[in-house]
């Protein structure tokens, strides 16, 4: 690539940081620059592991929908993406064994019949519940990336990662408001979202069940209630100062018909008069029960414990309940290395079991960091 043509792309790139709609132009233009058959801006939700894909070029849209329906929780390169470091490109052979890919079903089902054969990865942020990242693809007529495309791309990295954060375009503009609702149902936590008078505004699919069953949590009247909380004191502890924004209430729920303590946490929320509202404060309650804390904290298990991305991947599934066949049968490799990656987690954690192993992820994190780490009393 010349100068004259490097600096028309970045042009191209910069308008847009004031201009998101155009960023189909940019990854097209990306993509010609790079001799890449296809490319992906996307986001990736580290708790649910859902795909939010901002804008691609030369994926059809069949098999953009099968991505989302059926493959993305197959993907091998999200969790050894992971490890990388942010804004440094990645080729495949950096992330995957090929051996590895291509026994794998992602490959046989989903790439190999668009012809896609290499990859070279590069994501721009990383937050502790989600990471947005560029994916370029290459067919199998089409000669592996290499070195060279390693550093043609990190030219252009730095622009596309600061036009992203300048437009906000990960962080607001991909979940617009009319996305609302799809964004707080893919949270695994039980979440409800009220007014000041406790007015139920909406509840998540795991909310909603728990307000049928009414033991921890229940609608009264369209009001939340909650099990040995007074209505009258629930948010009434989040108050301060006029001018000063409510810090976070942790709180510690026993209800004995429950069978287990939850955790619920109070989370203010201001709405301002531009998002379609008349303005003031809505909280944000998440409800927890203490034998099922958050979802694994991959960066910092990768820092803690030095995971490779297999490895990190495994233990991702045993947080979701799946057993090493079918972990193994999920992403197309075999048994036997899914038990010396178990093995590899058991020496480097300092455990001995699958259920210990799975007990010391699931208590590391909670599920949401409150502004005080210590529980109050119901009063």
């Amino acid at each position: 690539m010349s100068t004259e043509e490097l600096s028309r792309l970045i042009g191209v790139i910069y308008d847009c940081a004031l201009a998101p709609e155009l960023w189909g132009k940019a990854l097209a233009e990306i993509c010609a620059h790079s001799d890449s058959a296809a490319g992906t801006l996307a986001i990736v939700n580290l708790q649910t592991g859902q795909e939010y894909t901002l804008v691609n070029h030369g994926i059809s849209e069949h098999f953009d929908q099968l991505y989302k329906a059926k493959y993305h929780c197959m993907d091998l390169f999200i969790h050894p993406l992971l490890a990388r470091a942010v804004g440094e490109p990645a080729l495949s052979a950096d992330l995957v064994d090929d051996e590895e890919l291509l026994a794998s079903r992602i490959y046989r089902e989903w790439a190999a019949p668009q012809g896609f054969r290499d990859t070279l990865m590069t994501m721009f942020t990383r937050h502790h519940a989600q990471l947005s990242f560029m994916g370029l693809t290459r067919k199998l007529d089409q000669r592996r990336y290499d070195e060279r495309d390693r550093q043609a791309l990190r030219l252009i990295t730095p622009h596309v990662q600061r036009a992203v954060l300048i437009s906000d375009f990960v962080e607001h503009q991909a979940v617009e408001r009319s996305r609302f609702v799809e964004v707080i149902d893919s949270i695994t936590t039980a979440t409800i979202v009220v007014d000041a008078q406790r007015h139920i505004l909406h509840a998540n699919h795991v909310a909603r069940a728990l307000l049928d069953k009414g033991q921890i949590v229940a609608s009264s009247n369209g009001a939340l209630t909650v099990a040995g909380v007074s209505p009258a004191k629930l948010l009434k502890s989040t108050d301060r100062g006029a001018g000063e924004r409510p810090l976070p209430e942790t709180r510690r729920v026993r209800a004995p018909q429950a069978g287990a303590d939850t955790i619920i946490v109070i989370m203010p929320l201001f709405v301002a008069e531009n998002m379609g509202s008349s303005g003031g404060l809505h909280y944000a309650v998440f409800i927890q029960d203490t034998g099922q804390l958050s979802p694994l904290a991959s960066d910092a298990w990768t820092k803690l414990f030095e995971l490779t991305g297999s490895e990190l991947r495994v233990l991702q599934g045993l947080i979701q309940g799946s057993t090493p066949s079918e972990i193994a049968d999920t992403y197309g490799i075999a048994i036997s290395t899914v038990k010396t990656q178990l093995l590899s987690l058991y020496r480097k954690t300092g455990t001995r079991r699958q259920a210990e192993l799975v007990k010391l992820a699931l208590g590391s994190i909670p599920p949401v960091h409150a502004a005080r780490p210590e529980l109050t009393g119901l009063g």
